[in-house]
């Protein structure tokens, strides 16, 4: 989170740190790299623990110690915490992840998105992590070997640079047509549309994305989307479930999604600050973080390491400490997947689905009123218009 050196240097005089700053930068950025290398060796040396030892040091690396007795959902899967710790670990291990990168390809004098891009990460792992599910076989784990290829080339969609489609420099230039300049924060609405654009731009991809509005699924538009579904869908909810504070009864409606099969992730966390939720246990979220400064990655070597794209610890907070603007997260391949969908969404209040297409109402044409209808609409009371 502290490793925004390279950033300083692009800043005009007055906005640059100063030298104290610098050295707590610095300083902090050598802390996370640190604590990384000492998680390294905690994890080699579960690996060398008998087996009655390992499941106890498996959960303490996870962050999951407390909740021995409990079950997590992870992305759609369901696991009990202390018969499969390691099925968990090896599950946490395979969720990709992006963070902040220094020294990219500028994109307006910018060569890292360290305090700004976020949601854009945050927006990034929603995408691939859905990729994953419709590109690669059912039930893929980072051990699969023979899909690595597959999955190296699945990264480079997302390579720091303009000729990547997905990449940060694209989200954040696709932004600025938002009025949205570059080095600014996005919000889980405005990466669910730029998402939907960038996507629908790649010529013969397998997914589109497609953006629900105001908390409602409009089924022929959806269907329109995937050409009948010739391409698989990333359903993205935008939501704002409060003003300043969440409401805790929906809060808890919006992690237990991520138990549901077609779950791939929440878009969230707190007031300038994303994080990609992947897990749930009662009222304790867990989420990867995209908040830690790392080198970019050289993607033009064919074996490039993955290690970077991948972490093996969950960050825990209490659904009540949500900011309430958010947006879910669904796969859906096929007819069968959206009407199972549609059925689990009927026990929550977040939300709904139409059979009424969206665009077409979009663009049609609203009747003139009459005289007598117009001195109507000029003396209703101020009840009535709420």
């Amino acid at each position: 989170t502290w490793g925004v050196v390279a950033r300083q240097a692009l800043m005009p005089d007055a906005l640059k740190p100063q030298p104290k700053l610098v050295v707590w930068m610095k300083l902090g950025y050598y802390l996370a790299r640190r604590f990384k290398k000492l998680r390294m060796e905690r994890l080699n040396r579960i690996l060398a623990l008998p087996e009655a030892e390992r499941t106890p040091a498996t959960l303490e690396l996870l962050g999951l110690k407390g909740f021995e007795q409990q079950k997590i959902c992870i992305l759609g899967d369901t696991f009990p915490v202390q018969e499969r710790a390691w099925m968990i670990l090896e599950r946490v291990i395979s969720v990709c992840r992006f963070t902040y990168r220094m020294s990219f390809e500028a994109i307006e004098g910018w060569t890292s998105d360290c305090g700004w891009g976020c949601m854009m990460r945050t927006g990034q792992m929603a995408v691939a992590n859905c990729l994953i599910k419709v590109v690669l076989e059912e039930g893929w784990t980072i051990s699969h070997a023979h899909h690595l290829p597959k999955y190296r080339d699945l990264l480079k969609l997302f390579n720091d640079t303009l000729r990547a489609p997905l990449s940060l420099q694209n989200i954040a230039s696709t932004g600025k047509s938002l009025d949205i300049s570059v080095g600014q924060w996005f919000g889980p609405t405005t990466i669910s549309h730029v998402l939907r654009r960038l996507v629908g731009a790649i010529s013969a991809f397998p997914l589109v994305v497609y953006v629900a509005q105001d908390g409602v699924i409009s089924i022929p538009d959806l269907e329109d989307s995937t050409n009948t579904w010739i391409k698989k869908v990333l359903i993205l909810v935008p939501l704002r479930l409060g003003l300043e504070v969440i409401d805790p009864r929906l809060a808890r409606e919006a992690a237990a999604t991520l138990s549901w099969p077609h779950s791939t992730g929440i878009l969230g966390g707190k007031p300038r600050a994303s994080y990609f939720f992947v897990g749930a246990i009662g009222d304790n979220i867990f989420y990867v973080d995209p908040h830690y400064a790392q080198p970019v990655v050289d993607m033009t070597v064919s074996d490039f390491s993955l290690e970077t794209f991948h972490s093996y610890h969950l960050y825990r907070m209490s659904v009540t400490e949500l900011d309430p603007s958010l947006a879910l997260a669904f796969t859906c391949s096929s007819r069968e997947d959206l009407d199972s969908l549609r059925n689990l969404a009927k026990s929550q209040h977040l939300f709904g689905f139409s059979e009424r297409s969206a665009i077409a109402d979009a663009v049609a044409i609203e009747p003139k009123l009459s005289k007598s209808e117009q001195h109507e609409n000029e003396n209703e009371t101020e009840w009535d218009v709420l």
